[in-house]
Parts: C-alpha cells; sequence; structure tokens
C-alpha cells in the first residue's frame, strides 16, 4: 500500500459531528506541467502521482452551489489545484455552511 493510500485510508475511518474529513490539494509540481484547477475528471493528468492526488481529493466543498456561478466548476469538481491559486475553498465553506 502507497503512503498516500494507507494515509487516505487512515482519514476515511474518522469520524467527526460535521461528517467526513475532506481532503483537498494544492500542488506545486517541481517540473513544467500545466495549470488545473477544480478538475471533474483526470483526463487532463498526464503524471501517475498528480492522477493519484486527483482520486484521493475530496469534492469541492460546496462544490454543487459554487457551479451556480463559477462555469468551470460542476458537481464532480474535485478540491484539487495545480500550479495555481486556491481560489474557492473559502467560498466553498461559505456555501457549505449555508446549506
Amino acid at each position: 500500500m502507497s503512503v498516500l493510500a494507507a494515509a487516505l485510508a487512515s482519514l476515511a475511518a474518522v469520524e467527526t459531528a460535521g461528517g467526513q474529513v475532506q481532503l483537498h490539494h494544492l500542488v506545486c509540481t517541481e517540473t513544467p506541467h500545466a495549470s488545473l484547477a477544480y478538475p471533474s475528471d483526470d483526463a487532463q493528468l498526464t503524471d501517475p502521482v498528480l492522477k493519484a492526488l486527483w482520486a484521493g481529493s475530496s469534492m469541492l466543498v460546496g462544490g454543487e452551489e459554487l457551479s451556480a456561478y463559477r462555469p468551470q466548476i460542476t458537481s464532480l469538481s474535485r478540491g484539487l489545484v495545480i500550479n495555481g491559486k486556491f481560489d474557492l475553498l473559502l467560498d466553498g465553506l461559505r456555501e457549505a455552511a449555508v446549506r
């Protein structure tokens, strides 16, 4: 089992009053990679490590609500940003809090 898989399994076992632990990633690569924010699938990722991080990332918190006014966001968007700015974290938390 990889270190990432072990960490994800440990997080999945955590129970909180607020629900399951959410895991979002901001990745700054050491080698050139295109910027990508909140992908709904891993089709644009060519690096296996980035694909694994995408697979381990939670759905973007508040993604469904954010999709109403952010056209690049869908209900399937993951909390993963590569070589960019994680600009929706607080917006997503705000949307989730008003549910």
